[in-house]
């Protein structure tokens, strides 16, 4: 069974993810566990793992919705090898985001989209297979995990607000020796994306680099590169960028 839990403002937004799951997952055994206005989201995805009882355990941003074909398929054939997953994350940490290494050790591809204009764009940050282990930060806008990671690790709700628990959790998860991993292939739309100079997340970040402080090393100076965009047209064309991407790295690997 897969539980789905996410995190919204109003009853009304999370009606509307709700049913967007409910579509893509129909056929499934499943559920869509949602948790209105949190105080964060550390505690607001706390409270979804206790009512969730799925095997299959996702975190998901309410303003995410799977535009492929083959996602339940998909994600259930990756848990088979993975005890955490998700669609962006990175080998390596220097600071208090995953991407901040840059290549060769960010993986995953995104789909992002601006609801005011409409706009779309794929953003690929590293796609040498369909899937990548090894890695021990993840984006939050999709985390999947089997039950068992969750009765060791949970969020950690000293982490305010609504950033870096993602990160944190996943490193976390790391650390304890679960295989944690990118999956390239589950063609994920995010209507959202972060600022890195609000002062919410720069509190979060302050908050993680003195909890990791010990592990992580910290350093100034970030590698300079660019993530890669696509524009795209409609969601068919971005599932495609997506799919040309891990197809093209079987034809290499086979």
């Amino acid at each position: 069974m897969i539980s789905i839990v996410m995190c919204s403002r109003t009853q009304a937004e999370a009606d509307r993810a709700a049913d967007i799951f409910d579509a893509v997952l129909a056929g499934e055994q499943h559920e869509v566990v949602t948790v209105i206005a949190a105080p964060s989201m550390c505690s607001g995805y706390n409270a979804g793992i206790r009512q969730a009882s799925g095997e299959v355990v996702c975190f998901v941003h309410d303003d995410v919705e799977p535009i492929g074909q083959q996602f339940a398929q998909r994600l259930l054939g990756h848990m088979q090898r993975f005890d955490v997953l998700g669609v962006a994350g990175g080998s390596k940490l220097i600071g208090p985001a995953w991407h901040l290494a840059g290549p060769p050790h960010v993986f995953g591809q995104v789909t992002h989209g601006d609801r005011a204009n409409g706009r779309m764009w794929v953003n690929t940050f590293g796609v040498p297979s369909r899937a990548v282990d090894g890695i021990v930060g993840l984006d939050g806008l999709f985390i999947a995990c089997r039950r068992s990671v969750l009765d060791r690790v949970t969020f950690d709700e000293q982490v305010p607000g609504y950033h870096l628990y993602d990160i944190d959790f996943s490193y976390r998860a790391a650390q304890a020796g679960f295989n944690v991993g990118v999956a390239c292939d589950l063609d994920l739309l995010h209507w959202g994306k972060a600022d890195f100079n609000s002062p919410p997340w720069q509190a979060a970040a302050g908050v993680f680099r003195h909890k990791h402080a010990a592990t992580i090393p910290l350093v100034s100076e970030f590698a300079a590169w660019t993530i890669p965009v696509t524009h795209v047209a409609s969601r068919a064309e971005a599932v495609e960028v997506m799919r040309r991407a891990y197809e093209a790295t079987e034809s290499r690997n086979a």
